[in-house]
This record gives structure tokens, sequence and C-alpha cells, in this order.
């Protein structure tokens, strides 16, 4: 879906991202709609985490490119959360809120950004044949609440609703 996105070392809405990868959580119950046909199909391949990211340093802020895809979603919504592990063992764990750091990927970069605390970062056209909607990526950025203290690794946790979170990069910072 992403066919214009770059690959490779970009900056995107201020922050260098290296693009190669994308990472996406679905649920066991999670129901796709073909926005086309409207026709409903139980998730083929359910991922609830993805753990063991690897950060190896000290950051005062990670940088997340990321969207959601699902018709079942509200703002305020929980959709997914970041796990940060430090070297010193401790674990802090923040929410990824639909409206604030992320929204649909569905859309268009000038309208509807639908997120308090995120940006558009990158937008681009839907490759599908007859296609014209929008599709977009958001940059959402969380302040590392132990700056002096190495990340070890990242876990991304699907939340609780039933929709698909991905990312598809993070910058330490």
């Amino acid at each position: 879906e992403f066919t214009e996105l770059p690959r490779g070392l970009h900056t995107l809405a201020g922050t260098l991202f290296d693009l190669r990868a994308l990472l996406r959580l679905e649920a066991t119950n999670y129901v796709e709609q073909d926005r086309a046909n409207g026709r409903a199909t139980l998730a083929s391949f359910p991922l609830a985490e993805v753990g063991n990211i690897p950060v190896g340093q000290r950051c005062r802020q990670l940088h997340f490119l990321q969207a959601v895809d699902g018709p079942r979603v509200q703002g305020g919504d929980e959709v997914a959360r970041w796990r940060l592990h430090f070297v010193d063992g401790s674990v802090r764990e923040f929410p990824v809120i639909y409206g604030e750091h992320v929204s649909d990927w569905w859309g268009d970069s000038d309208t509807n950004q639908e997120s308090r605390r995120a940006v558009v970062a990158w937008a681009g056209k839907r490759p599908a044949p007859g296609a014209n909607q929008g599709i977009r990526l958001f940059k959402s950025t969380l302040e590392n609440p132990a700056p002096d203290t190495e990340v070890s690794h990242l876990d991304f946790v699907l939340g609780k609703v039933s929709v698909r979170p991905f990312v598809v990069a993070i910058t330490a910072e």
C-alpha cells in the first residue's frame, strides 16, 4: 500500500527516519472490512505484540511514524501501547490514543488531521486501481521519562480495541 513512500533515510516532519520496515498488530477477532465491496473477513495473521525492538541507547525522545487501520475506533480509544525497557530493569508503558497520537491511515494530509499530539508526516495515494483516497502516516513523539538511562528495547503491544495499529519507523533522539 505504501508504494510511494521512499525507502532508506528520509526526513519527515523534521525527524530523520529509516524507512525500510512495517510492523502491524492485529487482534484475533479483527474483522477486515473491504472498503471497495463491503465484504468482511476475519484477520488472517493475528499478532498482538511485537517485542524486543532494539534501541540500545540513551535518548530524550522517541519519534514514531505510525497509523491505524480499522473502522471501529473512536477518539480516546487505546489502539496500542509502547513498552520501554531500560537497562536498569525498569519498564514504562505509554498508551497510543486514537485522536491524540495517531489516526486512521485513510485520509488526506490537509484535511481531517484528527490527532492533537501528532502531525501528518507523510501522505500519498493508495495504489489500488480506481482508488482516489489518500493515505497518510503520523509522527508522534514520546518524551523519555528517564533520559539518562539507556533504553534497551521496546515492545509494541495491541491496545483495547479491535483495530490494526502499525509503525513504519522509530527514531531515538
